[in-house]
């Protein structure tokens, strides 16, 4: 039996089709295949050799110390611009110099250092327990491989930047002549200093008065506690006191009679010394002034006594009088 025309057409389209499929799935186990070929070794897969060499050469690159001599060599003076457009990388420890003053001095000469071996790379300088990966990379790609003292030397031979315009220096050196040349000022815009503007503005602007200090107006401030303290200081403590407090007595934090001295407290700089100047001053009181850095030994202290009791006297007797 003759098959139809669409049946032989569909036979073909499915002979056709089928060896496509099979080269597609062909394809697939060939690409996981080579992948997994070319895989890299994770750290379990590695030799045990080749681990232990790694292991011994971390260890070797956290025990070595700096440079063997340093600072032994001396830096020449180069011409400026002599390693302009080379580029360095530094590997392994050098004899003198520290790798951040190595790169210091190769930039301060137009050089360029870098940390890996490239195609771009002039120079690898190799010093004391150098990398072998940059060592073989400047091999296979036939890089110069120098030492300390032949940097020294390329700086000390090599010539600077030679290529110089001269016209243009020229031009701009006459126009920078004209602008730095001198111009009158008029006098009105000179300003003389006084002799007082060397006084700190802590000392020319402080309060002269009572009435010029910030926040101590009220009634229940410091400086009017002090005042009213300093007012009645004689009439509570000059005469001696026949009933005395008893020991456990508690003493009255709004009784300042019980009081016989005073303790101004605050951050520096609010005024504690100035309040208390001007209060004295206020009320004809005179005041002794004593720094933490002044003398305090005994004899000292006793002179400072005794000034203070002399003046006490006058000024009670004085009260007296009045």
């Amino acid at each position: 039996m003759m098959p139809r025309k669409g049946q032989k057409r569909k036979l073909k389209n499915d002979e056709s089709s089928s060896p496509s499929k099979k080269t597609s799935h062909n394809d697939d186990h060939a690409i996981i295949e080579a992948a997994t070929i070319s895989a890299t070794p994770t750290a379990k897969q590695l030799d045990p050799k080749q681990r232990q060499q790694q292991a011994k050469a971390y260890k070797n690159f956290l025990n070595r110390g700096g440079p063997d001599a340093p600072g032994s060599k001396e830096i020449p003076q180069g011409a400026d611009g002599c390693l302009k457009s080379l580029t360095f990388v530094i590997t392994g420890v050098l004899s003198s110099l520290e790798r951040d003053e190595c790169t210091k001095i190769i930039q301060c000469y137009g050089g360029r250092v870098t940390t890996a071996v490239s195609g771009k790379t002039d120079y690898l300088m190799v010093g004391r327990d150098s990398g072998k990966t940059k060592t073989d990379r400047a091999e296979k790609l036939r890089i110069k491989i120098i030492s300390e003292d032949n940097l020294l030397e390329m700086i000390q031979t090599r010539p600077g930047n030679t290529n110089v315009n001269i016209k243009s220096t020229f031009i701009k050196k006459s126009a920078s002549d004209e602008n730095n040349s001198p111009v009158p000022i008029p006098l009105s815009k000179l300003k003389f200093y006084k002799p007082d503007d060397g006084i700190l503005w802590v000392d020319k602007y402080k309060p002269t008065s009572l009435g010029q200090i910030v926040g101590q107006q009220t009634d229940k401030s410091s400086m009017k506690k002090l005042i009213y303290f300093l007012t009645n200081w004689h009439t509570w403590h000059a005469k001696p006191t026949t009933n005395k407090r008893k020991k456990t007595e508690a003493i009255s934090s709004t009784d300042p009679s019980q009081f016989k001295a005073v303790l101004l407290t605050g951050p520096p700089g609010v005024g504690k010394t100035r309040t208390a100047q001007l209060v004295c001053k206020a009320l004809s009181l005179p005041y002794i002034e004593q720094n933490a850095s002044d003398n305090r030994s005994r004899i000292t202290m006793k002179k400072i006594e005794i000034n203070s009791a002399l003046l006490t006297d006058h000024y009670q007797a004085m009260n007296q009088h009045v």
